[in-house]
């Protein structure tokens, strides 16, 4: 597959599926904010994966015909042979062609990867300076924040700690995960069941393992932006999902007081903090004031597989190049030579009694049909080879033509040396046939 199709390919299955997942989520927006992030994870998921399948062969597969003048050309290519020589084995050379790639695909592939890079390194470098804040952090193991937490999850195992270096609440890491608390967070005692709730939501829901799939999809799909919107979709709702786990729990208007008193804060790039931007605090809390939706089994349901069968469709299809037939490979010469002149003819064996080829006239007079058959067949070669104007853009149509017509003649003079063969023989079975009577 060549390079302009496979980023038409990715380019146009990747925007199918973010746009598809999010126009279902959007549908999704009376229910349950984990219905909609199911729906998202099952996108980014199919993202991550998606280059594999778009290498591999299509299941249904959609040929595209290049253009006329994109046929491969019969001139030797400039990739540089490698000649060993070995003189162990009777002194034998081997050649080796080493294949050259274009200097504009190696571009191209270095620049995807240099934005590939940029966007995964610092969700990877977050990563890593959270584990270093983690392991600096004082862990709590009493008091109102440690009792609060062994009361809501007992025996839970999560890691919970102080660190002077964030300004929010946060959490990180597989289940059972670790829960950072802020100074000024830590001073207030009365909020530790609305914060230990939601982050550890966030824990249960595996939503820092799916974060972390989610920004592998948007470094890879970088060039999209329905993929950066996908991943956005996907922060924002992993967020409300954690609010009404913790609003189930404690009770909407309690969460949403505490929500409110909330200082807005940067999200952190590794982690999951409870406190987000003005705008996202802003939707959320008017989120819990409308309510939580009720979970509906059915729509859930029906939704994921609308997302699975989209994406797995999108998949399925892939654009292949059409097979077209090289009207340079209709004639195929034992071998042409290199000044463009007609190739030397071969001699046949003459049988005795046969015609001489050079005296024998050519039956494909101008007046006859098979000369009028032959001028159709260099007539239809030289549109083949040359475009529909019939005149060719190089020597290339008089060498073929000059070997047509060297073959034509030989096999004439095959089939007259046959014909004075079959006559020879049917004169000496005469003969015998005479002696035998006699």
């Amino acid at each position: 597959m060549s390079l302009f199709l496979l980023a038409v390919e990715v380019l146009v299955k990747t925007t199918v599926i973010a746009i598809g997942a999010l126009v279902l989520a959007r549908g999704l927006t009376d229910s349950p904010a984990r219905d909609r992030v199911l729906l998202l994870r099952i996108a980014v998921c199919v993202l991550v994966v998606s280059p594999v399948m778009m290498l591999s062969e299509p299941v249904i597969a959609l040929p595209w015909a290049p253009p006329l003048d994109s046929a491969p050309s019969m001139a030797p290519t400039g990739a540089p042979v490698l000649t060993l020589s070995l003189e162990p084995v009777a002194k034998a050379v081997i050649s080796v062609r080493l294949s050259e790639t274009p200097l504009h695909i190696a571009a191209v592939w270095l620049f995807y990867a240099t934005g590939v890079l940029a966007f995964a390194a610092p969700f990877g470098v977050g990563v890593a300076v959270l584990r270093r804040w983690s392991d600096d952090a004082t862990i709590i193991a009493s008091g109102p924040w440690a009792a609060c937490l062994g009361a809501l999850v007992p025996s839970s195992g999560t890691r919970l700690a102080a660190s002077d270096r964030i300004h929010s609440p946060l959490s990180w890491g597989l289940s059972p995960g670790t829960i950072l608390l802020d100074p000024q967070t830590l001073r207030q005692p009365h909020v530790a069941e609305s914060v230990l709730a939601h982050e550890f939501a966030h824990i249960t829901a595996n939503d820092w393992a799916f974060k972390c799939v989610s920004h592998t999809a948007r470094a890879l799909f970088w060039f999209n932006p329905a993929v950066w919107i996908l991943h956005r979709t996907l922060e924002e709702a992993s967020e409300e999902a954690a609010d009404e786990a913790a609003a189930a729990l404690i009770g909407r208007r309690e969460y949403a007081h505490v929500l409110l008193n909330l200082t807005a804060a940067p999200l952190p790039v590794g982690g999951l903090a409870l406190a987000g931007g003005t705008s996202s605090l802003h939707r959320r809390i008017l989120r819990l004031a409308n309510g939580v939706p009720r979970r509906s089994p059915e729509i859930r349901t029906g939704a994921a597989v609308a997302a699975a069968a989209v994406s797995a469709l999108t998949l399925l299809i892939g654009v292949t190049e059409a097979v077209v037939p090289n009207p340079e490979d209709r004639i195929r010469p034992a071998s042409l030579p290199s000044g463009g002149g007609n190739p030397e003819p071969f001699s046949l064996p003459t049988l005795a009694g046969a015609p001489n080829s050079a005296g024998s006239q050519d039956p494909a007079t101008p007046s006859s049909p098979r000369h009028r058959e032959d001028g159709q067949v260099r007539k239809q070669v030289a549109q083949a080879i040359g475009g529909p104007g019939g005149s060719p853009d190089s020597g290339r149509f008089n060498v073929i033509q000059g070997v047509a017509d060297q073959v034509r003649r030989e096999a004439q003079v095959a089939r007259q040396n046959a014909d004075a063969s079959r006559q020879q023989a049917e004169r000496h079975a005469s003969v015998r046939l005479l002696q035998k009577a006699v």
